[in-house]
């Protein structure tokens, strides 16, 4: 079921080579989209690229396995207090089972160029260049289940692949031919040899593209071009559930999605590599104590491991990088002096962009509900350990403000950060809560109810985080402080979360609904990258 008060910012926001993952994203009352939880058969699943904090999904930036799904609910938080940790939406998510007959399904989904309009951009980099770029894109798959042991043991199995082959046309701006050898045009437009040459930058210019448009002055022409994009994601699941009584219960899953891309930005030398690794293991007991009386029991682990660099397609000879061992980092040509801007060259800039990260998460949760006359109760507690390692490299950064001074060898800046060692961050949280919804009319229902969250902050092990405070005057301190900060230092031992809701049908007809509610809702940390970046950076 879905909530009215949802905002899919997909069209806000959709990436396609960025440290936050491609997908889509959306708000639930009026919360970030960071801001929600995704429960994959009970268990926290973390977000493919973003890791904690944005919609699952890996590399395609679709949601794979939507055949393996039974069903699935979005609920905010002011609905029920056994929902919490994040003040956005709560998205429920139940997979499928076998059953006591053997099904199946299989399926292929196909989109292709063969029907595109021509884009703006579509311009062709040679003569015998299609006039569309091509585009190919095939999700197939297949799903099967049934019984191990009749009425007593089943198992339901779907694997979905995603291969989806791009050409993106992009437009570069590239040194021109005789910029290439040396020679800049003066004012009058006559190219002539730039004073104080440094022929040691000459081999450089291999990294952009040749051109092949006009030329747009200052020693710089238009580079058209339509560099494949692959994209190859792979999602699986299996799933055992066994009935030991009548009373009890037992449902077993193991859920994979690995995936990696590779784009590349207007210099089409410059690739963008993405890989992403999700896996979820959950077990879930359920006991009926009565007819009256059930308890659900939940454990489980999830991991993402997500790999984000920049690398060169080509080879050159001849080039220095500027960290050992690292392709060259990233070239940057300013437009002063009547220049043109020029299209970045090199493999990336200086940070961010050569990461490794993983997350693991232990989740257990138990629930105890109870109806008796009016009343459904739903009492229990939840517990959660994360631990979140980081690892960032460096490539280099060159800045110079013209082509001019490019060949001249003058930088303005050179800039090479220091690669910091594998961070790994670790906190608890916990909570537990009770609710009560009450049915007071056949067509009025109230929800009253509490939630208490606790964590023992978000840390970083053996010292290994630092942070900038401020001093007793305001005044940014130059001495790092190594440890906890004024980050972390809130324990968060008493967020306490009062929720009341009204359900209220006023013609009992079942066609019009009146709700209202009240809730103390927090989330127990800051989305996990922006956190990072407070405590090391």
């Amino acid at each position: 079921s879905l909530n009215p008060v949802m905002v899919n910012s997909s069209a806000i926001k959709q990436t396609t080579s960025s440290s936050t993952g491609p997908g889509n994203y959306f708000s639930v009352a009026g919360r970030r989209p960071g801001e929600n939880i995704f429960l994959w058969n009970g268990v926290e699943y973390p977000g493919g690229t973003n890791a904690i904090s944005s919609t699952p999904g890996g590399v395609s930036g679709q949601l794979l396995g939507i055949e393996a799904v039974r069903e699935f609910n979005i609920v905010p938080n002011m609905d029920a207090a056994e929902f919490g940790h994040r003040a956005g939406g709560n998205v429920t998510i139940v997979t499928q089972s076998g059953t006591n007959n053997f099904h199946g399904s299989a399926y292929e989904f196909l989109r292709n160029s063969a029907l595109d309009a021509r884009n703006f951009f579509d311009r062709k980099a040679r003569p015998d260049d299609p006039r569309i770029p091509p585009f190919r894109r095939n999700q197939f798959g297949g799903s099967a289940g049934g019984p191990i042991q009749k009425d007593k043991m089943f198992i339901f199995g779907n694997y979905e692949g995603f291969r989806q082959m791009w050409n993106l046309p992009k437009v570069a701006i590239v040194p021109d031919q005789q910029a290439r050898k040396g020679l800049l045009p003066n004012a009058n437009g006559v190219y002539q040899p730039v004073p104080d040459l440094n022929p040691a930058v000459l081999p450089y210019f291999a990294l952009w593209p040749e051109p092949n448009g006009p030329n747009i002055g200052g020693g710089a022409a238009y580079s058209y071009h339509a560099t494949p994009n692959p994209v190859n994601e792979d999602f699986g699941i299996v799933k055992v559930d066994r009935i030991f009584s009548d009373k009890d219960t037992v449902s077993g899953a193991y859920t994979i999605d690995y995936g990696d891309n590779v784009g590349t930005g207007q210099n089409p030398f410059s690739l963008v590599n993405n890989s992403e690794r999700a896996q979820v293991l959950s077990l879930a007991d359920t006991h009926i104590f009565s007819p009256t009386m059930v308890n659900n029991f939940t454990a489980g682990f999830s991991r993402v491991w997500f790999r984000y660099f920049y690398s060169l397609s080509i080879s050159p000879p001849g080039l220095q990088p500027f960290v050992v061992g690292k392709p060259v980092g990233q070239i940057n040509i300013g437009g002063a002096q009547g220049s043109t801007t020029i299209t970045p060259a090199g493999s990336g800039p200086n940070t961010g962009h050569d990461q490794l990260n993983t997350d693991n998460i232990f989740t257990y949760q138990d629930t105890l509900r109870i109806t008796k006359g009016i009343h459904s109760i739903a009492l229990g507690g939840w517990l959660e350990r994360l631990q979140s390692t980081d690892l960032s490299g460096t490539y280099g950064q060159v800045n110079f403000t013209s082509l001019a001074t490019f060949l001249q060898g003058r930088p303005t800046l050179f800039q090479v950060t220091q690669p910091a060692p594998a961070i790994p961050f670790r906190v608890w949280m916990g909570a537990w809560f009770v609710q009560d919804a009450m049915k007071l009319r056949s067509n009025l229902t109230l929800s009253l109810g509490l939630r208490h969250e606790i964590s023992n902050g978000y840390h970083a092990n053996n010292n290994l985080g630092a942070s900038y405070t401020q001093g007793p005057n305001g005044v940014l301190l130059t001495q790092p402080r190594i440890g906890d900060s004024l980050f972390t230092q809130n324990r968060a031992k008493w967020l306490f979360g009062p929720r009341a809701a009204l359900a209220w049908d006023p013609f009992g007809k079942g066609q019009t609904s009146v709700r209202a509610g009240f809730v103390g809702a927090a989330s127990m940390f800051l989305p996990l990258r922006a956190l990072r970046r407070l405590l090391r950076d």
